[in-house]
């Protein structure tokens, strides 16, 4: 609380982990089931009004966030970093956007990804003309964006680890191969695979959202973060996916 009022920061910071983070390794945990109770899975093409509303409404929030700016923010476009997150951000919006789109029985979903394009083009470039909140504000207002986003990720890398024992990967235990050096190299490739995918997707659905809404200055942290969303998933799909 300050002399102008609730601070959104406030709400959010946690120090190096902050509280987006924790929030979302509990929500790693339970995003499976969450995405069951809600339709037959976050993947699920079937008609799902509920799931669908929950995720037009997070891709309208992230749209709300992006048509702000932060204080200090004149002109974003002149900076190579704003446009290289843009890219995943728009690739986020058009994931959950079509999905929601599905799940409601709208069709030309197609049209929600050139929607998705010109909506993150068009906050970049007209930023300057944006009205200014807080940046916790905008923070909290792309989190549903991410939580969906990654109840996504989960239902696409829980087939993955189908047969596999996660706790026994490195050791070729968990691939159904003899122990020995081989089968420990073959479940470490399997594990960098595994790694950069989560990595493409953790920029794509975390990162990018979470620093156009309120740049990081300590770049080093999001290897925290990355850890911390890597072992959640992890768990996560070991408790609900793997049999």
């Amino acid at each position: 609380m300050n002399g102008r009022g609730l601070d959104g920061r406030a709400i959010v910071q946690r120090g190096a982990l902050e509280g987006e983070d924790l929030l979302l390794g509990a929500w790693n945990l339970v995003a499976i089931p969450a995405g069951t109770l809600l339709a037959a899975s976050w993947q699920s093409r079937e008609p799902a009004p509920l799931l669908g509303l929950l995720e037009v409404l997070a891709v309208l929030l992230a749209v709300a966030a992006l048509a702000t700016r932060a204080v200090g923010t004149s002109e974003p476009w002149t900076e190579g970093r704003t446009w290289i997150l843009c890219g995943p951000l728009v690739g986020a919006l058009a994931l959950v956007g079509e999905s929601g789109a599905e799940h409601l029985g709208i069709p030309g979903t197609e049209i929600v990804l050139a929607l998705a394009l010109l909506i993150g083009l068009g906050a970049v470039v007209l930023a300057h003309r944006l009205p200014v909140i807080d940046a916790g504000w905008r923070r909290l207002l792309v989190l549903p964006l991410i939580l969906v986003a990654t109840g996504h990720f989960q239902d696409i890398v829980a087939p993955l680890f189908e047969g596999l024992d996660p706790a026994a990967l490195l050791e070729g235990g968990g691939l159904g191969l003899p122990a020995g050096p081989e089968a420990a190299s073959f479940g470490a490739f399997v594990l960098v695979l595994v790694l950069g995918g989560a990595a493409a997707f953790f920029a794509m659905l975390v990162v990018a959202p979470r620093e156009l809404a309120d740049p990081e200055p300590r770049p080093i942290v999001w290897v925290a973060r990355f850890a911390l969303f890597v072992a959640s998933s992890i768990a996560g799909i070991a408790i609900w996916a793997v049999p």
